[in-house]
């Protein structure tokens, strides 16, 4: 289940007993129209939300596994964040060569954006997604190829991004790659089976058509020979 597998690698990322960002969503990448698309994202929009988020999990006292437990009721309810992450599309053949979206696709590079006053322009579609913040970028790739990019940021905690966080999102990253193709892989031949079951039954209904048919047209001639 890829959702399934998306809920778990960006809760991780985000949890406070593990990676600890503040939000962080993936994109998912159509090869063929080159797009990057907003296929689901945690984390509170503003800081009022994120306190009031926060607190109530410090008073439940969850533990990591009880967070990573995923709930497909509670995931349909989810907060203006996830939502507008959704809504997210990016044209690649519209930025520019030197984009970091660009590269992380076509390089698999990894890009640590310290400081948002000196990071390079966005894309206007990610504005309502991108908080003034400690931003970093990073590739999911499979052994097919680049299946998207995972976006998280310090928006509200402020926790400083050392490399030993980068090399613990990365190794997130690859093995998140490598579930989602196999996720995706599993749903094509699930859904290659059942159409080969529709083309069976097909062809097992013709067939008895085609015997019903035949045994109508010997009734037909025995009737002929008694006439």
């Amino acid at each position: 289940d890829t959702e399934k597998i998306l809920h778990i690698v960006l809760t991780g990322i985000t949890a406070g007993g593990a990676l600890g960002f503040s939000r962080a969503f993936i994109l998912f990448y159509d090869h063929d129209r080159k797009l990057l698309y907003g296929k689901r994202g945690v984390g509170p929009e503003n800081e009022e939300e994120a306190t009031r988020i926060w607190s109530q999990m410090q008073k439940d006292n969850l533990p990591l596994e009880a967070l990573l437990e995923y709930d497909s009721a509670r995931d349909a309810a989810d907060g203006q964040f996830p939502r507008a992450v959704r809504n997210l599309v990016i044209n690649l053949d519209e930025e520019p060569p030197d984009s970091p979206f660009r590269k992380t696709i076509t390089d698999r590079a990894i890009h640590h954006f310290t400081d948002p006053a000196t990071r390079p322009k966005m894309p206007e579609e990610l504005h309502p997604v991108l908080a003034n913040s400690e931003l970093i970028m990073v590739p999911v790739a499979g052994n097919a190829g680049v299946q998207g990019i995972i976006v998280a940021d310090n928006a509200f905690r402020n926790n400083p991004v050392n490399k030993e966080v980068i090399c613990f999102l990365s190794l997130i990253s690859v093995q998140a790659g490598l579930a989602i193709e196999n996720a995706l892989k599993y749903h094509s031949i699930k859904t290659k089976l059942a159409e080969l079951e529709q083309l069976h039954e097909a062809l097992r209904k013709m067939q008895e058509e085609l015997l019903r048919s035949e045994r109508l047209a010997t009734i037909g001639k025995m009737a002929t020979y008694l006439a």
